[in-house]
């Protein structure tokens, strides 16, 4: 069996659900950005049913760039470029209470190069004006249990809490070791509040190569990519 060798990102897209108005130019400019961060999978949060759609068209199209979400309600979804992934399983969401634009949506995907399988998990947990911190972790603790325990997986998103990889213990944090890489001077992934990562990137059964945090203008906060492999 070939290795896989992959790219994953996170996006905010601030939709217009939460404040911004959706343009043209806004959307050109997001698709930009996603297109910088040269990931075949990107986990999209803040997103609804015209954005998404907008997104895939502006980055390759129908044909290539897919979308999966379980229902158009939901505002997280997992963009995947299907010359490289195809997707095995129906996706399946989680509604993170007490709102209903927060919460995971997942599914297994298969890389064709080397024909192994990630179930692959995009998250938007509740921020500080919706919940405490006990209530994200508690809304943590039912995304592990209904996403099981699957051989190789990546969980990924806006957790709105620098605490979150800790509520995954069967997961690695890339962003570890890249601080030790870089003695702590590493940008985070939320601009107001200086130190404390946001959107995260977490793995099992794959190891880790590169670890970004890339710019996420014109949202509201940054992106993160991750680069992977199957290897040991």
């Amino acid at each position: 069996m070939a290795d896989l060798s992959a790219r994953v990102a996170t996006f905010n897209a601030q939709g217009a659900k939460y404040g911004p108005q959706w343009t043209d130019a806004r959307a050109d400019a997001i698709a930009a950005r996603i297109r910088d961060a040269r990931s075949s999978l990107v986990c999209l949060t803040e997103a609804g049913e015209r954005e998404r759609y907008h997104l895939r068209d502006r980055l390759s199209g129908r044909a290539r760039t897919r979308v999966t979400v379980r229902s158009d309600t939901t505002c997280q979804a997992i963009l995947y470029d299907a010359q490289k992934w195809a997707r095995i399983t129906p996706p399946a969401t989680f509604t993170c209470s007490p709102t209903p634009y927060h919460g995971a949506v997942w599914a297994t995907f298969r890389h064709l190069a080397s024909g192994i399988d990630v179930l692959v998990c995009c998250v938007h947990l509740p921020a500080s004006n919706v919940t405490d911190e006990a209530g994200r972790r508690r809304n943590a603790a039912v995304i592990a249990k209904r996403i099981g325990n699957p051989r190789r997986a990546i969980i990924a998103g806006d957790f709105n809490s620098s605490r979150a990889p800790a509520w995954f213990p069967t997961f690695t944090d890339p962003r570890t070791s890249a601080v030790r890489r870089t003695g702590g001077q590493l940008r985070t992934s939320d601009p107001d509040g200086p130190g404390r990562a946001i959107d995260h990137v977490l793995v099992r059964g794959l190891t880790p190569l590169t670890y970004e945090v890339r710019d996420g203008r014109p949202s509201d906060h940054q992106s993160v990519a991750v680069g992977f492999t199957s290897r040991p």
